[in-house]
């Protein structure tokens, strides 16, 4: 197996070299690219690699097309296309670019033992000429010794996105994994929950909160400190026709949906968008089981991939249910046997 980096090798990137040579990767680098036309000849060399990394610090500076190498790389290259952007936010539209034209394997991390393993992470995946396979079909467990991101996103408000978070979070650690929640939306949740519930434990040292053994971050830049073999983020609601850009990044993406006609109009104007992605998995809230198979054929080619939320009143309790669902969902064949913690009776502060 082989590492092609498009851009000139130096003390900020070498750190890939480094983390190549320890699993036995040959690496070479295209050295400095002083033109556009030259960057597009160095795309169509790329191609004779099993791996390419680009260097977005470097390429930002370097070239102006970036839009057409990665349009030649789509058409062309069936690969692995690692995107090198450390300590580059979600937003920035060359990232952005990436998404767009399918590139989801995106290093962000800035320190060594995150490149390292982020890249040895990429590396040792398996490609596929689709999307990713549906993580149904998978084994988590076959995979173990690298975080999985998973990203969960409402179609509309108030259709159980962050209960179906928090249930993520509460399977994987009645499991025994170490897990995190992240509020990546604008709501008052993890606010509501420092303020009314007196068994809250505010670690302040790792910017997180603690309750009933489960962990919050507001800022998932502490989490991504930290090593857990998951984390969820909770997007919210998408508040527009498109999702956020670093939803694709998730190893694991969910769509939480429901079937009132507001919502199913919801998810009808972003269908476009997310059917591009068939590794999205798709989880409809408060469906009553007699619809259950109208909601099926309205999902067509993609029912495959539906759930269905079993009645969750509390979010930060366990439900054989739900448990069942997310163990399913994420891949356990068979249940660790830990044993569930009780649920708990809201406590405002005096």
């Amino acid at each position: 197996m082989n590492v092609f980096l498009i851009g000139e090798l130096n003390n900020s990137n070498r750190i890939l070299k480094d983390a190549c040579a320890e699993i036995d990767i040959v690496f070479e680098s295209s050295g400095s690219i002083s033109s556009d036309s030259l960057y597009l000849k160095t795309m169509e060399t790329a191609a004779l690699y099993d791996n390419i990394i680009l260097d977005l610090p470097y390429l930002r500076t370097a070239i102006s097309n970036f839009a057409e190498g990665l349009t030649l790389l789509r058409q062309r290259y069936q690969g692995k296309v690692i995107i090198y952007a450390p300590n580059t936010d979600y937003t920035d539209e060359m990232l952005k670019l990436c998404y767009a034209n399918g590139f989801t394997k995106v290093i962000r991390d800035y320190l060594s033992a995150g490149v390292k393993r982020r890249l040895i992470e990429y590396l040792s995946q398996q490609e596929t000429p689709k999307a990713e396979q549906p993580i149904v079909e998978q084994n988590r467990e076959e995979t173990i010794g690298f975080t999985k991101k998973i990203g969960i996103i409402g179609i509309m408000p108030r259709v159980g996105t962050t209960t179906q978070a928090v249930q993520l979070v509460k399977t994987l650690t009645v499991l025994g994994k170490s897990v995190c929640y992240i509020q990546e939306n604008d709501s008052a949740f993890l606010d509501s929950l420092e303020l009314f519930f007196s068994e809250v434990q505010k670690d302040s040292a790792n910017g997180r909160l603690v309750y009933r053994d489960l962990l919050f971050y507001k800022d998932r830049n502490y989490a991504y400190s930290k090593d857990y073999d998951y984390m969820v983020t909770d997007y919210g609601f998408a508040s527009s026709e498109q999702l956020p850009t670093d939803f694709y990044s998730n190893d694991i993406r969910i769509v939480v949906c429901g079937g009132n006609a507001e919502e199913v109009a919801a998810l009808t104007t972003l269908s476009h968008q997310l059917y591009r992605d068939e590794s999205i998995i798709y989880i409809f809230s408060f469906i009553d089981p007699d619809d259950r198979p109208e909601v099926l054929d309205l999902m067509g080619d993609r029912r495959e991939m539906v759930h269905f939320a079993p009645y969750t009143p509390d979010c930060f309790r366990s439900y054989e249910e739900s448990g069942t669902l997310y163990r399913e969902l994420l891949g356990f064949r068979e249940e660790q046997t830990v044993k569930p913690k009780r649920g708990f009776g809201r406590k405002k502060r005096r």
